[in-house]
């Protein structure tokens, strides 16, 4: 059942900044006015640490981007496809989530909360076998939470859920690549790196490790390309394979020979149950690639293709820890 207590947000200021057109300062006031939306969150870390179940209610991370305007300046890509939003706390800790699962996929989900009722187990004490576990969990949550919170619930693990933020930066972290002047650029392998790892390359994998996504292919320019079944390995296990050094500050650039290129957090591949369905595909419809190939990186689950790069020829890990840029 949902408790009675009611959390509230301290008299906090977040400022968004960066790539964006109206660089802003969110007090409390105003995001309590904003149209809010109420999320489930079970707070549970990839270390197994538990910090409780709660109902959130605030305002969509998404519709502050939108108040502050992404705009992205002195690059030689103008599509938002490679930006990162970093969220950083009052003592300095941050998370990355890149610009595409904040916009293509579940977006009203991924909130900054103002307040939270815990969910109080319906059974009482006397009902539980191991008693101090039962107090340790009523602790837990009834807590002070520090408002306002990041809070990530499509996350199987909820490290990117982090509370007192105070700072929105949209980070333009790709530097230009040279481009190939060819209508049709190929790359024929792949190769991964960054973040003081030798980098790896992969001239192709195993069909052993191969998943297949169906996918409705629409995109923001030309609308619905067709329904395709894409073959292939997940992103996520080339990262593994190449024992590239990542973590919730981590993001991957993908790239073409063509200078076409997205962002993917790290959060999104090894957090969100999407990220397994995050996918270079070899194959399109049960056939070999052979155009617009070797490789073609495939988010299964974004609502549009934008994501999608034909010809992959680089992933580069970025840090993007606050401080480092």
């Amino acid at each position: 059942m949902l408790g009675f207590g009611l959390c509230r947000a301290a008299k906090r200021r977040i400022s968004i900044s960066g790539s964006v057109r109206h660089p802003l300062e969110v007090t409390q006031a105003m995001l309590e006015k904003m149209a809010a939306t109420e999320v489930h969150l079970n707070e549970i870390c990839a270390n197994g640490e538990f910090r409780g179940v709660f109902k959130l209610l605030g305002v969509p991370l998404r519709d502050l981007l939108s108040l502050a305007g992404i705009e992205k300046k002195d690059t030689d890509f103008d599509s938002p496809v490679d930006l990162a939003v970093r969220v950083t706390s009052s003592n300095g800790q941050s998370v990355v989530l890149s610009w595409g699962e904040l916009y293509y996929k579940s977006t009203a989900e991924v909130i900054v909360a103002t307040s939270a009722h815990p969910i109080f187990p319906n059974k009482s004490i006397n009902k539980f076998k191991d008693k101090d576990a039962y107090r340790r969990m009523m602790d837990i949550l009834e807590r002070e939470i520090r408002f306002p919170k990041l809070v990530v619930p499509p996350d199987r693990y909820a490290d990117r859920s982090i509370e007192a933020i105070t700072a929105i930066e949209v980070v333009d972290c790709c530097s230009d690549v040279g481009a190939d002047p060819s209508p049709e650029p190929y790359s024929p392998q792949v190769t991964v790196g960054g973040e003081g790892r030798p980098p790896m390359t992969f001239g192709d994998f195993s069909e052993a490790d191969f998943i297949t996504a169906t996918v409705h292919v629409v995109g923001d320019g030309k609308g619905y390309h067709g329904t395709h079944a894409y073959s292939g390995v997940p992103l996520k296990t080339v990262i593994e394979q190449a024992r590239v050094k990542a973590d919730v500050n981590t993001a991957f650039i993908v790239s073409a020979p063509d200078a076409h290129r997205v962002l993917v957090s790290w959060g999104e591949l090894f957090l969100n149950p999407h990220g397994e369905r995050t996918i270079l595909a070899r194959k399109e419809d049960g056939e070999s690639i052979t155009k617009n190939g070797k490789f073609i990186l495939i988010p299964a689950d974004d609502l549009m293709a934008d994501r999608q790069v034909k010809s992959v020829k680089r992933i580069e890990a970025v840090s993007m820890e606050s401080g480092n840029r």
